[in-house]
């Protein structure tokens, strides 16, 4: 049988209803009232949801970055106008991309793309961030089956993929990029790590990530839970790497690199 729209609000009511809840709860436990926040916002699912679940009395600054003309620049315009909320623009060159890309070498050097350009953009948005404190949706993939590697999938092969990726979201991508945002001077969190949440979305059936409407439909019913807009819970989003245009800048470096001669010996 064929499911409903994700906007007709039967499907995954409870299972929303507790997962907004959920992410309410740790963004209040992750901001202390009264602190300035920064939120990295590409005007995708996973950032929208956590723009609402902010409490009334706090107002985040919204923050994209990417080179100029970039999919992330002209998405995060339409969806901070769409939630009323603050935007902070950062414009990202192949100069900025090249200079990260030799302050990490060490760390990126064993990394294999695309995973090494999305730890440089992650970091490039991180330091264009005004704010100490910095939330983030990272996670929200890898619980909600929003990668494209979960097409096709059964739901325990889903499950497994899901179950890996998560184990190196925590064991080295998280941990690298939480250390270089603290060199960078702030403090990163994603409230889709929370430890409630992520216990919660352990008794969940593998179910309630399939849908024929697109990915991710458990969070986003949640996002309309929130109060999101139904054109933002369901925008199709690129990939940070791609969508900031930093992926492109990191291929031209490379190319140029391989491209250069050591000078002849004498």
């Amino acid at each position: 049988m064929q499911r409903p729209p994700i906007d007709d609000p039967a499907p995954l009511a409870n299972e929303a209803a507790e997962l907004a809840r959920l992410l309410r709860k740790a963004v209040e436990n992750l901001v202390p009232p009264g602190t300035p926040t920064s939120l990295l916002y590409s005007g995708g699912l996973d950032s929208s949801a956590v723009a609402r679940a902010f409490p009334p009395s706090t107002t985040p600054q919204l923050v994209v970055m990417g080179v100029r003309g970039s999919p992330d620049l002209t998405a995060a315009r339409t969806g901070a106008a769409q939630l009323d909320l603050p935007l902070h623009e950062h414009l990202v060159d192949r100069t900025e991309v090249e200079r990260a890309l030799e302050r990490w070498a060490t760390e990126l050097e064993s990394v294999r793309e695309p995973a090494r350009s999305v730890l440089v953009a992650s970091a490039l948005a991180v330091a264009a961030a005004p704010t100490e404190l910095v939330l983030c949706g990272q996670g929200a993939d890898e619980l909600f089956h929003g990668y494209a590697h979960f097409e096709g999938l059964t739901p325990p092969a889903a499950q497994a993929r899901s179950a890996a990726d998560l184990r190196r979201l925590h064991e080295v991508d998280w941990p690298w990029i939480r250390r270089w945002a603290s060199e960078l001077g702030h403090e990163l969190a994603s409230p889709y790590l929370d430890l409630d949440l992520l216990a919660w979305t352990r008794t969940l059936s593998p179910d309630v990530h399939r849908d024929s409407g697109g990915r991710k439909p458990l969070l986003r019913r949640a996002a309309l839970e929130l109060g999101v807009s139904a054109e933002l819970a369901n925008r199709p989003k690129r990939a940070l790497q791609y969508g900031s245009g930093v992926r492109r800048l990191v291929g031209e470096l490379d190319r140029a690199r391989r491209g250069r001669r050591p000078p002849s010996a004498r």
